[in-house]
């Protein structure tokens, strides 16, 4: 069974709550703004046959990310999407991000927690592991992208888009950034304003960016083809000092 022909049988099921999914993932929304949606499981503790491990199993495999560090919502306003979970350096949830595993046009990508938790994109960064202070972190526009950038042994992390904000640059104020998006022609021009905006925060002369190779879009899709060594490799190697006033006169 191929993925797309996976993508259509779960995009086509009418399910509700399962009696073979028993395991969910304990919450405890009094005491924290965020928690799990409904019925989300640990993708590895769901039975083996079921569509949505089946799903969320083959879409994880070939990007080459653990399934164990990412969830599975199977019912709700979340249902069909890998739940990507943001914690805090001391290992608190503090956002997610659910990532819809069909194909149809007419349902959003990505959804994050609802507005009334207080909590939007623009007041996280997605970090697999929080690096010590002083480290070079490597920041992408996806959570995948970030994870392709740890496991090739770096720090990466997600943005959650092509823009920074205040409060995500206070999360980054203590480390080394090199603006790391995707090779496309929005992701150029992000880079220059991201980088413009720390140049403006006092991290002039400290930025560094890195753009993937021609023929890649973004990182994971370089660590599927690559491999983790030809990754850090061409991150180390490639990686060059930002300066805004040069960028302009490269135009």
């Amino acid at each position: 069974l191929t993925f797309a022909g996976l993508e259509k049988q779960v995009d086509e099921m009418v399910r509700g709550k399962s009696k073979s999914h028993k395991i969910i993932v304990e919450t405890n929304p009094e005491d924290d703004k965020i928690s799990f949606p409904d019925m989300t499981y640990r993708i590895q503790d769901l039975p083996e046959g079921d569509y949505f491990r089946n799903a969320a199993e083959i879409h994880l495999k070939e990007r080459k990310l653990p399934i164990d560090k990412f969830f599975v919502c199977v019912g709700g306003k979340y249902k069909n999407r890998i739940i990507i979970p943001y914690y805090d350096r001391n290992g608190k949830l503090i956002y997610f991000n659910g990532r819809y595993l069909g194909k149809s046009k007419d349902i959003v990508k990505y959804m994050g927690p609802d507005k009334k938790t207080g909590i939007s994109k623009e007041d996280v960064i997605y970090m697999p592991q929080w690096a010590e202070n002083g480290s070079k972190i490597y920041l992408t526009e996806g959570e995948f992208d970030a994870y392709a950038i740890s496991i090739a042994g770096l720090n990466g992390v997600a943005l959650g888009g092509k823009e920074i904000h205040d409060t995500q640059f206070y999360l980054m104020r203590k480390y080394q950034p090199v603006i790391a998006l995707d090779n496309d022609k929005a992701g150029k021009r992000a880079m220059k304003k991201i980088g413009a905006y720390f140049e403006s925060h006092g991290f002039e002369g400290k930025v560094g960016y890195v753009k993937p190779p021609p023929k890649y879009k973004d990182w994971n899709e370089m660590l599927v083809k690559k491999g983790a060594r030809i990754l850090v490799g061409y991150l180390m190697t490639y990686e060059r000092k930002f300066d805004s006033l040069m960028m302009e006169l490269k135009e």
